[in-house]
């Protein structure tokens, strides 16, 4: 009888453990530290709910990092351990320290989650930057002047 008292107690406490987990938002960068024109790829991390969590809101970033700066490298959330993992990429090409604000996660019940802030240094790249060098580098194509477009072959 003690024994099944004890483990009644036992089994309680953990399951109360489980039950009352906080629900909780972690956003990282890696690297933390990128020259400009890198990628850097942001993971948000949410743990203590069960369903998938839904969007995560860039809307503070909006002045600092453009939306079109931020690839999502993930179509959906994956579920590691008591975690549910999303990943990003970011690409930023002015050199500064960023102060980024925490990002807001919307969760299919319950209220949105903010993440922790995060900083990220961007430092040009050795010998100066020029948009001219990344070219061939970064595969960047410059579009032509606006106007009729010649040439075209539809496929």
């Amino acid at each position: 009888m003690y024994r099944h008292l004890v483990f009644g107690l036992l089994f309680f406490m953990t399951n109360l453990s489980v039950s009352t987990a906080q629900a909780s938002a972690i956003a990282a960068l890696r690297p933390d530290r990128i020259e400009a024109g890198d990628t850097t790829m942001l993971w948000v991390m949410v743990s203590g709910v069960q369903a998938e969590p839904g969007q995560v809101d860039f809307g503070a970033w909006a002045g600092i990092i453009p939306l079109s700066n931020v690839m999502s490298r993930s179509d959906k959330w994956r579920r590691v351990n008591q975690q549910w993992v999303r990943q990003y990429a970011l690409i930023v090409f002015d050199s500064s320290t960023l102060e980024l604000p925490a990002l807001t996660v919307r969760l299919a019940v319950g209220d949105p989650l903010k993440t922790n802030s995060l900083r990220l240094a961007i430092r040009n790249p050795p010998g100066g930057f020029d948009l001219s060098d990344m070219e061939t580098i970064r595969d960047i194509h410059r579009e032509p002047p606006t106007g009729p477009i010649t040439g075209l072959t539809v496929w």
